[in-house]
């Protein structure tokens, strides 16, 4: 005869390590006037060259979903 264990403990408490998903998994949902103080604040602010295309790409993706908003 034999025990199965689910969970086995070795010395003192062990801490369960819980992993977040990243930050491309989660959803995330802003409104209008927050979509609009983020594009504001990235127009004010000054880039590298090798974050340009990125920057770029992430703009795109911001103003697109204030504009889907704000048309409805």
């Amino acid at each position: 005869m034999s025990f199965r264990a689910g969970n086995i403990k070795i010395g003192k408490d062990s801490q369960q390590v819980v992993e977040d998903p990243s930050p491309s998994l989660k959803n995330i949902e802003l409104n209008a006037l927050e979509l609009e103080m983020i594009l504001k604040g990235l127009k004010n602010t000054t880039f590298t060259g090798e974050q340009l295309e990125t920057i770029y790409k992430l703009v795109l993706k911001l103003q697109d979903n204030y504009l889907s908003l704000t048309k409805k």
